[in-house]
């Protein structure tokens, strides 16, 4: 084809997609001048690539912006940007002129700041902080034609992004343009702002997912070495650049990521233009740093909306992610790990490096450390309501193909993100590369020291409530439509659900003395890293629950203060708790999902919203000692309210240490083992307290146990994969063999057990005489053998190879120790045949369901804990055969409680 039929051709494919196209193209004009939008971009690639025959790269449309650039492309077979890494290096290039002058070396807050990206997002949310975190004046660079006109777009932009009016006195407009040369500020203005401007803190960027390096080379590169001049045009200023975790996932990254990482050591595992963009903006602030320019580079995960009101962005990638999957009812089944950052705590922390400038380089890397799984955010939309099915990517992909059809998809112009391979990675696409186990880990050690020393609050939890604050906003704004079966509204308070008089008890318990009035309670984090059953049932019910940390402030009556930290559990109800099990068995596979509802009244979760409140109420204080302080119990049946006020547990050692197993020393485990005997021992001879209780847990008989054969078998089966042939062989022998050891199970020695004994659920106070064990969630709590506890606590906490002798040990300290806290000798065979046998039960009725939940929320501990219940299990051998047979004579051991 010649060149002229060519440009023809592709002038014929253009002309229909644009909005103001003329009857003759000027070859040499850019297509968007024409009027090609997002939209229409991604209709034209499409027909291009039917018309071709060949494949287009995604950023095609922006490496060759008109008619003869795509012909230079389809006639030589490659696009202009072929030299795509040596642009960036030579882009990456500092001019030599750009030298900040000498300073004394100290670091002040500034008074004047040059703000860029006011009236985008976060910008519009960091304008707010710094007029309320300092008393500087603002002098925002914006894109208009006067200062008046600029003024009024900072204000829609505050309303748009769901912040109040405010008075903006201190803020000076300053018309100019990022992808001009100097700013699109004259010599003399540039000269003036140099003399003046203390702290540059450049926010502005355009963020776009499919386009090319070259494309965003203009805003996202040259606008930073313009800024960069004038931070050393006059006085030395301060610079603060918002860059982008997307920089240090580079598949030539190594595997672990830290803050002085340079990104222009991995340039060639960039493969989207917004990354490699920021990467080369990043090398040039680097630069003047070296040269001595006060620098801080902020890199933050995906920004996502307010953490208290969840007005966001619906604009942005995650709003747009969301909506795209519930419009086709699929979400791809691919292992993201979110770290989102809301723009509010990001706003926070870009403030505070303003207020504090640093002397030299900081790289600050800013993400939210509780991380949540993509299929996390996939299921709590399915418990929400939502019909969304997970599927395997490629399934995902012909749906996503299919829905672009439709011009209003809201993942239409994202297409070519999600759908296109990356050259030389065997045909993954982007979303594939950043699958966490594929991705790089980008760490927070020098981030973690700095922004308590900049007095910054921690990152707001990633949890179910902050997602439905985010829904509640796109709802009410009508871009996300409410699933169906009811009203949608946001959760409320926990403190707009407690009486006062609760609070007040509450208070009173907590500060040991009589209070006449609350001052305030205010609720300043919320949700767990391992409340698995709580949360997944808040999602599931809509209501709330879970844990919530109150600052409580009162005055008592001779008019002193008082102000303490109560942590309050909002338990879920427990058919609550068995509804959303029944959901996710199903979701996990149907044949479970049914075994699991046929099953359901035989479950421990029977009566565990009451059992924990009993407890705690029941508890002498041998048994407080070991658990946390309790200062309140609210029960409301008619409101399906069941409350506890605990002592906040942050001075506790290995508290959540559930992926540390090498951090429990053998003194921890001393420690635990002794203090577990001391719980096991205060219930001896009380088993008539708990008699005929309806919040215990069903005893279940050695008929109703094998008559739940289906559930435990379907369980089996889909462990399988996770617990490995041998050790599903052995699973599937205890369950053929149910009928021979269980009733041996119930003839042992029994008190009320924990039955959720494990890391997740306890810690130890350091004192002056040792550690001492502290357990909470007690929700679980049976009538059964106190090795259970025992079984479930090594297997968490031992390697799969510990020694014989290190487990015989263990063993034998907790018979010593109860038999020591009882005062009557235990059998050491009995002991070690109970043993065994709790093994069993733990395999059975506990160690499958956290594959269920594994399903949703990765649980990295639980290979290593199956692992080393199979050394466990192998270590204490097989029963003999009278234990097998429940004819265990009893007359030399403790008889049962």
């Amino acid at each position: 084809m010649k060149r002229e039929e060519l440009e023809a051709q592709l002038c014929m494919l253009a002309t229909p997609r644009l909005m103001e196209a003329t009857s003759d193209l000027d070859p040499e004009v850019t297509l968007t001048s024409y009027g090609l939008d997002s939209v229409a971009a991604v209709e034209l690639t499409v027909a291009l690539e039917d018309w071709s025959g060949r494949r287009i790269p995604v950023d095609l449309l922006y490496e060759c912006p008109s008619i003869r650039a795509l012909a230079d492309f389809f006639e030589d077979g490659k696009s202009n940007n072929v030299e795509l890494r040596d642009t960036m290096l030579a882009d990456s290039i500092l001019p030599s002129s750009i030298q900040p002058q000498p300073n004394d070396g100290r670091a002040e807050p500034p008074y004047v700041v040059l703000l860029t990206g006011a009236t985008g997002f976060v910008g519009t949310w960091t304008l707010d902080a710094l007029l309320r975190q300092t008393k500087a004046r603002i002098v925002c660079l914006v894109r208009c034609e006067n200062s008046s006109e600029g003024l009024q777009r900072l204000h829609k932009s505050r309303q748009r992004f769901g912040l109040p009016p405010a008075d903006l006195k201190r803020v000076t407009v300053e018309p100019g343009d990022l992808q001009r040369e100097g700013i699109g500020l004259t010599t003399e203005r540039l000269d003036q702002l140099a003399d003046s401007v203390d702290t540059i803190c450049h926010c502005a960027a355009e963020v776009n997912w499919v386009a090319g390096y070259a494309a965003l080379r203009d805003t996202n590169v040259h606008a930073v070495r313009h800024l960069l001049a004038l931070a050393c045009r006059g006085k030395t200023a301060a610079f603060v650049f918002l860059s982008s975790l997307a920089t240090c996932y580079s598949t030539s990254a190594p595997e672990i990521v830290p803050e002085n990482t340079m990104p222009a050591n991995h340039f060639e595992g960039l493969h989207f233009g917004y990354a490699q963009s920021k990467a080369v903006a990043e090398t040039l602030v680097r630069e003047a740093g070296s040269r001595g320019l006060p620098v801080t580079i902020l890199r933050p995960s995906l920004i996502t909306g307010d953490s208290y009101s969840g007005h966001g962005n619906s604009d942005d990638f995650v709003s747009l992610l969301l909506k795209g999957c519930l419009e086709m009812g699929s979400a791809p089944d691919l292992d993201w790990l979110m770290d989102f950052c809301p723009v509010d705590h990001m706003a926070e922390v870009i403030a505070g490096t303003v207020l504090s400038p640093s002397i030299s380089t900081r790289v600050l890397h800013v993400l939210n450390p509780c991380k949540r799984h993509w299929r996390e955010a996939a299921l709590w939309m399915i418990l929400s309501g939502y019909p969304l099915r997970l599927e395997p990517y490629a399934q995902w992909l012909s749906k996503l193909n299919a829905a672009c059809t439709n011009s209003h998809f809201a993942l239409r112009p994202l297409r070519s993100f999600f759908a296109e391979p990356v050259s030389g990675q065997g045909g993954l696409t982007i979303p594939e590369l950043l699958e966490e186990n594929r991705r790089s880990q980008a760490t927070t050690t020098q981030t973690a020291k700095v922004l308590p020393e900049l007095h910054i609050n921690p990152c707001p939890r990633l949890g179910g409530h902050l997602l439905n604050r985010y829904f509640s906003s796109l709802i009410a704004e009508g871009f996300l439509q409410a699933p169906s079966g009811g009203m949608w509204e946001q959760l409320a308070r926990p403190q707009d659900i407690l009486p006062a008089e609760f609070l007040k008890t509450i208070a009173e318990s907590a500060a040991d003395r009589q209070i006449a009035h609350l001052d305030g309670v205010d609720c300043i984090d919320q949700g767990s890293d391992h409340g698995i059953i709580t949360e997944m049932t808040a999602w599931g019910c809509h209501r709330v629950r879970g844990l919530f940390r109150h600052r409580i402030q009162a005055s008592d009556t001779t008019g002193q203060e008082w102000t303490n930290n109560i942590m309050i559990k909002l338990k879920p109800l427990d058919q609550e708790v068995l509804d959303v099990g029944c959901r996710v068995a199903e979701l996990c596979h149907d044949e479970l999902g049914r075994a699991y509802t046929n099953f359901r009244s035989r479950l421990e979760f029977n009566g565990c919203d009451r059992r924990e409140l009993a407890i705690y109420q029941l508890a002498d204080e041998r048994m407080l000692y070991h658990m946390p302080k309790c200062h309140g119990v609210w029960l409301d049946d008619q409101r399906g309210v069941r409350a506890l006020a605990l002592e906040c547990l942050d001075g506790l050692v290995l508290m959540d240490s559930v992926n540390r197993p090498d951090d429990w020393t053998p003194p921890a485990i001393d420690a635990t083992i002794r203090g577990l005997a001391a719980l096991h021992a205060t219930w001896e001879g009380r088993r008539d307290e708990l008699q005929d209780k309806e919040w215990m847990p069903p005893d279940l008989s050695v008929n109703d146990v094998v008559e739940m054969t289906p559930l435990w078998r379907c369980l089996a089966n889909y462990a399988k994969p996770v617990f490995g042939e041998e050790v599903h062989a052995a699973q599937t022998r205890i369950i053929d063999e149910l009928a021979d050891w269980w009733p041996g199970l119930q003839t042992h020695y029994r008190t009320l057990v924990h039955k959720d004994f494990n890391p997740r659920n306890l810690g130890l106070r350091e004192e002056a005489d040792g550690l001492r064990l502290c357990v909470y969630d007690w929700e679980l709590a049976a009538w059964g053998a106190p090795q259970r506890d025992l079984a479930e606590f090594l297997c968490f906490v031992l390697k799969p190879d510990t020694p014989a002798e290190e487990i015989d040990h263990w063993i034998n300290l907790h018979r010593t120790s109860l038999e020591t806290e009882i005062g009557e000798p235990i059998d050491s065979n009995d002991w070690q045949e109970g043993l065994q046998l709790s093994l069993r039960s733990f395999m059975l009725e506990r160690l499958p369901f956290y594959v269920l939940v594994n399903r949703f929320r990765p649980q990295h501990f639980l290979p290593r804990v199956v692992r080393c219940w199979n050394h466990l299990y192998q270590h204490v051998g097989v029963l003999p055969s009278q234990v097998t047979r429940g004819t265990i004579d009893n007359a030399t051991t403790l008889q049962n409680s």
